[in-house]
């Protein structure tokens, strides 16, 4: 990946974390006009989503960047720690969700960090069902899938959605 794309996408990661309802992409789009040819080649790329008009980081994509940024690191750590959670739960209890806030407190992890991990998570295919909103405080859930049996770790299940696209 080139460095400047690879720039633009560190950028885009950056401010993801701090909003887990995606980046304005309009606004990221005006602050880095001078690079309009490397976004649009981030959202052909597949390394960046477009859904009303909001960018979202593709769940692969943290790989081309999870050695230089240390947010990175930290995000698939916890997604590890959700993902043998979850796993351990889909075999004891296959046809059970679990609210967001039991699975934060099964987990000893802060709402806010289950809520952003989850958002990357659902993109791997383990979830049979979730909630739309990860925010709401009382009524969000999850609800493994088999495949989350399929890999032994969460990393495993980056790889296969790459290769999917």
């Amino acid at each position: 990946m080139e460095d400047t794309l690879k720039q633009l996408l560190i950028k885009l990661f950056k401010a993801s974390v701090a909003s887990s309802k995606g980046i304005d992409a309009l606004v990221f789009r005006a602050k880095h006009h001078e690079h309009l040819d490397l976004i649009d080649d981030l959202e052909s790329g597949g390394y960046v989503n477009r859904r009303d008009e909001k960018y979202y980081i593709n769940l692969s994509s943290l790989l081309d960047i999870e050695s230089e940024v240390y947010e990175v690191e930290k995000l698939l750590f916890l997604c590890e720690q959700l993902f043998q959670f979850l796993r351990r739960f889909y075999i004891d209890k296959p046809k059970q969700n679990i609210s967001l806030n039991d699975l934060a407190k099964a987990t000893d992890l802060p709402r806010a960090d289950v809520n952003k991990t989850l958002a990357y998570m659902v993109q791997a295919g383990i979830f049979g069902s979730y909630t739309s909103d990860f925010s709401a405080t009382e009524d969000s859930w999850v609800q493994p899938s088999e495949q989350i049996l399929r890999g032994d770790c969460f990393k495993d299940k980056i790889y296969r959605f790459k290769m999917s696209q």
